[in-house]
Order: structure tokens, then sequence, then C-alpha cells
């Protein structure tokens, strides 16, 4: 029993840890279904506690542009800058699983993970990413939220993931129900909202009262089920406090996206995304960063008012499986704002005058060890203006990566 409440003990030190921000990675996939090292097993088998992660080393280099940041953002691409180095160990990953029977509830499974990218850039501060438990259908804690769809994510080195991807950790309640032999899976959610600063003077943004309800139909198919179509949506009340009228005002946000993986063969398989809404900044990746401030803007025939604005955006991969331990990885990726109404110039800064970015990429990974593997990979993004600015930039990257 000294044994268990130690290890019980050392996971409440971990998931303790402030955490905070975005990151994409498809390792976060199979969060439930990892069998690595046994920490603990009980005589009865009735708990089993076990772990694992990585180590990954990445070296890349900005030419013709930068974009500033450890990830290539198309956002961050600002026309600054030719060349940089970049070293960066922080996506270095570490996880728990455990498992126990919970008579009946039955079997209950509980995930915790965490990497260094907390605090400031480079400060290598451990950040908390997963913290949930899972029985019966329920998902309950912190989880990557319903609104993505992390079976539709080409693999990348460049941890942020296509620009256009739906990426973010939410704290949730949320309920699958599976049909027609798990062929069909039905799944609605209740997340903790997350909403931006406004970006305009005339509104502040203040405690959220109403959750963010994604939801998803998703249809498997194929050999094993390795092929999906999923069809999700959004609905979200967003609260912001008028410091002209001292009111608050209340706006409907929503999102539609249509996503999949198909693997037509063992050595071709493709993976898609695309959504389109309005006021859901928290979930697309180019949208969703510190400086943005695109969720919402003043209307241009009423000052004292504000409405959310469209966005949209989609990608689509593709991997080549060259060998059992070789395959390359490549797609395209394109996000952006649409005016909702004519702005002036003025009028369509905010946001830092972002307007649309595009990120294109192409690498090869091989793993040449059961536990180490080599990629290289090359980026290419762009970010335009409202007033038709356009910067770009490229970046050569490889990694390598040590897993446990």
């Amino acid at each position: 029993m000294k044994k268990i409440y130690m290890i019980v003990a050392a996971l409440f030190m971990v998931t303790n840890l402030s955490a905070h921000g975005i990151g994409g990675d498809k390792i976060a996939a199979d969060a439930e279904a990892r069998e690595n090292l046994v920490l603990y097993q009980s005589k009865n088998n009735k708990f089993k506690l076990t772990a694992g992660g990585h180590i990954d080393m990445r070296v890349a280099y900005d030419f013709d542009g930068i974009s500033h940041d450890l990830d290539f953002i198309p956002t961050a691409i600002t026309g600054e800058g030719n060349q940089e180095l970049r070293m960066d160990a922080t996506t270095s990953y570490f996880w728990f699983n455990g498992e126990f029977d919970a008579g009946k509830l039955g079997p209950v499974k509980m995930v915790v993970d965490f990497d260094f990218r907390n605090g400031k850039t480079m400060s290598y501060t451990p950040r908390l990413r997963f913290l949930y438990m899972t029985f019966k259908g329920l998902t309950l804690g912190r989880n990557v939220t319903t609104f993505c769809d992390l079976g539709a994510a080409p693999m990348t080195i460049d941890f942020q993931q296509p620009n256009s991807y739906t990426f973010h950790f939410a704290t949730m309640i949320r309920y699958n129900l599976y049909l027609l032999d798990k062929k069909l899976d039905l799944c609605v959610a209740a997340e903790l909202p997350s909403v931006p600063d406004s970006g305009v003077k005339s509104h502040t943004t203040i405690e959220q009262r109403v959750p963010d309800f994604p939801f998803y139909v998703q249809y498997n198919f194929g050999k094993e089920y390795k092929s999906h179509i999923r069809v999700l949506g959004l609905l979200r009340d967003i609260y912001y406090k008028n410091n002209i009228t001292k009111n608050n005002t209340s706006l409907l946000g929503w999102g539609a996206g249509l996503s999949g993986h198909l693997q037509f063969c063992k050595p071709f398989e493709l993976f898609f995304n695309g959504q389109y809404g309005q006021g859901i900044t928290t979930y697309m990746m180019d949208m969703n960063m510190p400086d943005q401030n695109v969720n919402v803007v003043t209307d241009p025939e009423n000052p004292n008012r504000i409405e959310t604005r469209k966005m949209w955006g989609w990608q689509i991969g593709a991997h080549f499986n060259l060998l059992d331990n070789l395959y390359l990885s490549t797609g395209y990726s394109v996000a952006g704002i649409d005016n909702n109404k004519q702005y002036s110039a003025e009028n369509s800064k905010f946001g830092g005058n972002y307007r649309k970015g595009q990120y294109a990429f192409g690498g090869a990974f091989w793993q040449f060890s059961k536990h180490c593997q080599f990629a290289m990979e090359y980026l290419y993004g762009t970010r335009e203006n409202m007033d038709g600015v356009k910067n770009h930039a490229n970046r050569i990257q490889a990694r390598v990566r040590v897993s446990f």
C-alpha cells in the first residue's frame, strides 16, 4: 500500500504544476492506449500504473523570412528579420496512465502527462497537458477540446501543427456513445470557455457564464476501422462588458467542421479538416495567439457595438509509407478572417491587421530503432494583412527523438 500512496503523491505533485497555452502533438491521439513501462501492478490485477515519454531535440533554421516563435506560426511572420537559428528540447514529454477496476463503474482510466512549455520561452518550466479520467463513456478533466479531431492531423516536427487545425486544451465533461459495433461514435461535451481579450477599447472580457458545447458524429470504416469521417459542431455564448454603457454584452459564437482520415492502402493515408464559424478564435491555431485579438470587431455603423468575426480554415495532408520504418508526410493548410462588413483601413487594424495565413510542409521520418527516430522537415508560410501587405518565411528543421 505504501508504494501506491507514494505513486499517487508523485502524480499529485506533477498535476499541481500550472499550465496554459496550446501545442499540437500527434502522440495525444493514443493517450489512453499506452502500454509502455509498468511502474506498479497490484497482485489481484485491479490496479496498474504505466509510464513513458520521449526526449526531443530539435534544431531549426529560418531563412528568407522568419516566423518569430519556436514553432512555425504564420501569424508570427512580420517581415522583420531574415535568418535565425533555433535549438529546442521543450517538447520532451512524460506521461502516466492508471487503470483500476471500479466495480459497477467498470474499468476507470486516468491520464496525466506534461511537457516543458510553461512560463517564458525556453524556461523549460513543466506544463500540464492532460489530466482526466474516463469510464462508462464519460471523460472528466482536462483534455483536448472535442472540437478537434486528433486522428485528422498529419505528422509534423513542428509542434504547433498546420495553422487551420483546431486544437487547444479544455476542462470538460464529455460523453461518447458508440453504436453499430463502434462504427458510429456520437459525442457531446460541456467545456470551460476561454475567451480572448476583445482588442477594442469599448469592450472588456469578463467572467464567462455558459460553457462551450462542442459535439460531433463520426463514422469509422475500412480495415480495423482505421478510416473515419467526422462532422463537428460548436455553440458558445460569449460575454463582454461594454465600458461605455456599463452593461454586459452576450454574443453567439458557433462553428461547423468536417474532418477525417482515409487509409486507402498501407502505403498511402490522407488527412483533412475544414471549419467555418464566428467567434471561435480559441479553437483555431492561427487565431489563438496572445496578440491577435480577432474574436470580435467594432461595428463601423455603431462604435458602441461589437460583433463576432467570421473565420475559416482547411488543411489536407498525406503520409507515404515507403517502408515499415520510413515514411513521408506532406500537406497544405490555410486559415483566414472574413470582413463581416466593408471596414475602413482604420477599422481593419484589429487583430494586428491579420487577414490570412498559409502553411505548407514536407518531411521524412525514419524510425531507425525501436526507441529512436530521426526526422527532417521543410516549412513554408505566408501572412497577409488586411491592407494587402504580405510576408513569408522558410524553415528547415531536424529532430532526434528517443522514446521510452
